[in-house]
């Protein structure tokens, strides 16, 4: 039997998917890019694993003064717009060392392409807001926290770049860890669920649970895709291991320092000043990182922050109708499946 959560993801997506065909069929505005995006919605690694537009509906859900699921249908597009207009340039930042001997023209053009298609998805995004919801009473709120996380998204890459320069992972603390994603995934998740909710009328109350609930629900999400980065790229449509070969300071890196042994943390250690990483490499990282005091540790801040989730969702209304899919979306991104 499907869970509600897939079931309810999968309607999500088809709407979404449905609307902005449809949207780009009849844009008009820098039609030479129109295919692009198209071609770039169907298939980039977000096509149908997205869950924002998802929590927007699910936000929604929380008021029962809302107008139907179709009246979110707008914001829900605009919101995964919102997430693919960040992709593009994060694909060619992470796949700079496949393509060393690719021509400097080359890179040139897909840089170009890249930033084109960002800045356009983006003023898409604002656009569909202010057009299908100018009469609504949050328009201006729901404005405002679309400028304030672009802001904040654009300032996260500087942010992980200045904090892998300027801190050795044996002196990243957790504290560090929380405060960057907070900036950025963590950020974005929250306030898709707050902006439904929005649209939906809640009040100024629900509105800080249902911020204070999408926080710690986008720390797990972010958790949870630090360790995706070393499955199978065939299965999550990520570049695989980019977060390793970029010597990124993510959770399962993160791990060996706050938890392993003098000599795990120095193998790790070791292994992250090389240059070029073999498969051997990787493979002893990942067998760290899941070395059984590790992960038992690991496992243990998740469920404090699972359990800070619920907390926080248990002050939302619980006889709403996305009550029971978001509380299963809470035990998804704490990696009980």
């Amino acid at each position: 039997m499907r869970s509600n959560l897939s079931a309810a993801s999968e309607r999500a997506h088809i709407l979404v998917n449905e609307y902005l065909k449809k949207f780009y069929q009849n844009d008009v505005s820098a039609s030479y890019l129109n295919e692009e995006i198209s071609r770039y919605i169907d298939n980039c690694r977000y096509a149908t694993d997205d869950v924002r537009p998802l929590l927007v509906k699910l936000g929604y859900g929380i008021s029962k003064k809302g107008k139907g699921y179709a009246y979110a249908t707008h914001a829900m597009a605009a919101i995964h717009l919102l997430l693919l207009s960040a992709i593009p340039v994060d694909d060619i930042v992470d796949d700079l060392d496949n393509h060393k001997n690719l021509r400097a023209d080359d890179i040139s053009k897909q840089a170009a392409l890249a930033y084109s298609l960002s800045t356009k998805l983006r003023e898409d995004a604002r656009l569909i807001l202010l057009k299908k919801y100018k009469s609504s009473p949050s328009i201006l709120e729901i404005m405002e926290i679309i400028s304030r996380f672009l802001e904040v998204q654009d300032a996260s890459h500087t942010l992980e770049v200045h904090s892998h320069a300027s801190m050795p992972f044996s002196k990243y603390k957790f504290d560090d860890y929380l405060f960057l994603i907070d900036q950025a995934t963590a950020c974005f998740v929250s306030e898709s669920f707050v902006i439904g909710g929005l649209l939906g009328g809640v009040d100024q109350k629900t509105v800080k649970n249902m911020r204070d609930f999408g926080i710690q629900l986008g720390r797990l999400c972010q958790i949870r895709d630090d360790y995706l980065d070393y499955i199978d790229s065939q299965l999550t449509g990520k570049l695989p291991f980019a977060d390793l070969y970029g010597k990124r300071k993510r959770f399962p890196l993160l791990s060996v320092f706050w938890f392993g042994t003098k000599i795990q943390k120095k193998e790790v250690a070791q292994i992250l000043r090389k240059k070029k990483l073999s498969n051997s490499d990787i493979y002893n990282v990942i067998d760290i990182f899941t070395d059984r005091t590790i992960k038992q540790q690991s496992l243990e801040i998740i469920k404090r922050i699972e359990d800070m989730a619920i907390q926080k969702l248990k002050l939302l209304p619980k006889d709403n109708p996305s009550y029971d899919t978001v509380l299963e979306m809470v035990d998804l991104f704490a990696m009980k499946h």
